[in-house]
């Protein structure tokens, strides 16, 4: 694999610290969003995708997190934002090198969901999703991931096969999520 983006180089360096932290202490966390559909469908990064790490905790494994962030920033990071609802850590964003890793705390319920724009937004997931993990392989680092990646993808962005450009996809439209709430 030939990475010729400083960008996407950023990306698979932040990728690799952050999978070599998480396994120190660990830490289970899962590929996710739009980094998941480019390493499933295009086999790397999704073209104008670049800028960040898409990357989910389940809620039983979230309390080891905050040790992640310590040594996160021991790595050079910068914390762009910290989600915090209803005075808990739901996840944010950390960058280092152009590149941000952005962290979704999964919850499980009668469904599993996690929440965007500061608790404004809510995508909620069949349980049946988050049962079991697969392994992919992505920019030459091979992380964790949901078991069912096609059911997934499915859930999360509808018509996944079919490529849309970064300018017209909106997170926040039902064509594009249709998992997606506005609370």
């Amino acid at each position: 694999m030939v990475l010729i983006n400083p960008i996407a180089i950023a990306a698979r360096d932040n990728l690799k610290d952050f999978k070599e932290i998480a396994d120190k202490v660990g830490m289970r966390f899962m590929l996710m969003e739009g980094n998941l559909l480019g390493a499933y469908r295009e086999k790397g990064i999704i073209k104008g995708d670049e800028d960040d790490m898409d990357l989910g905790i389940m809620d039983n494994e979230f309390s080891k997190f905050p040790q992640v962030i310590d040594e996160l920033l021991k790595k050079g990071f910068v914390e762009r934002k910290k989600v915090v609802i209803n005075n808990e850590l739901h996840g944010g964003c950390w960058e280092r090198n152009g590149n941000h890793i952005d962290i979704m705390k999964m919850i499980t319920d009668d469904a599993v969901y996690n929440y965007g724009e500061m608790g404004r937004i809510r995508y909620d997931y069949p349980k049946d999703i988050f049962e079991t993990y697969s392994k992919i392989n992505f920019l030459g680092i091979e992380v964790e991931t949901v078991g069912d990646i096609e059911k997934y993808l499915e859930v999360r962005y509808g018509d996944w096969k079919t490529p849309v450009s970064r300018k017209e996809y909106d997170y926040k439209d039902a064509k594009y999520s249709p998992n997606v709430k506005i609370l």
